[in-house]
């Protein structure tokens, strides 16, 4: 069970010297909030399926990596020799495309979670909007959504769909999910998915479609 295996990771490194640095004393913070969150744990989970390559015990090996990465802020080159370990032959592109996948994954796995625990369902789609970003998800760019009614990118241009994920869920993807805090805050008009179709709303209408947020 990923479970035990999971917290394993947050208690190799639990307790530290008496003089840390700042960056450190996050790190450690958002070990222990992570730890035994079973939502997280679950998308974690969620998270292991496309590596369809490696055999379980070989994804739990790069997750425990990409884990500890992610929480530390180190990029993909983290993991990427554990993989070259694993599947010596796998190619170089496939390699780095794997390794920023689960970095990705991992980070968006920790802000969802994040924002589920303080009772935040909605979210704004971001890109990096330069050329490199596929049109599908150049779309979603400013789109606020849930959560929990994550879109189908690929579907809303009239593509064939991959499914339903988040920014940073997809393949190779380096979108990001930006929580809404408070309504009040955001630019609007804003653009907002609604049953799989993106609307254009004003912060009256919008505001009554979050409620309390």
């Amino acid at each position: 069970m990923l479970l035990s295996w999971f917290s394993k990771i947050f208690k190799q490194k639990a307790y530290s010297k008496p003089k840390v640095s700042n960056s450190q004393k996050i790190h450690q913070a958002l070990k222990f909030e992570l730890e035994g969150n079973e939502s997280f744990i679950n998308l974690v989970e969620q998270n292991l399926d496309f590596l369809d390559e490696f055999s379980e015990i070989q994804k739990k090996e790069v997750m425990n990596v990409a884990i500890e990465a992610a929480i530390c802020g180190q990029r993909s080159q983290a993991i990427a020799g554990l993989i070259q370990k694993l599947k010596p032959d796998m190619e170089k592109k496939e390699l780095q495309l794997i390794s920023q996948t689960c970095i990705s994954k991992v980070q968006a796995a920790i802000t969802q979670v994040r924002a589920e625990r303080l009772g935040l369902d909605w979210c704004i789609w971001q890109t990096c909007q330069d050329q490199r970003t596929r049109a599908s998800h150049h779309a979603m760019q400013g789109v606020a959504f849930q959560y929990s009614r994550k879109p189908e990118p690929e579907k809303i241009i009239g593509l064939l769909s991959i499914g339903c994920y988040g920014p940073g869920e997809a393949l190779g993807c380096r979108c990001y999910a930006a929580p809404i805090v408070d309504a009040d805050f955001e630019k609007y008009p804003l653009r907002v998915l609604i049953n799989g179709k993106i609307e254009t709303m004003g912060k009256r209408k919008f505001k009554k479609l979050v409620g309390n947020l």
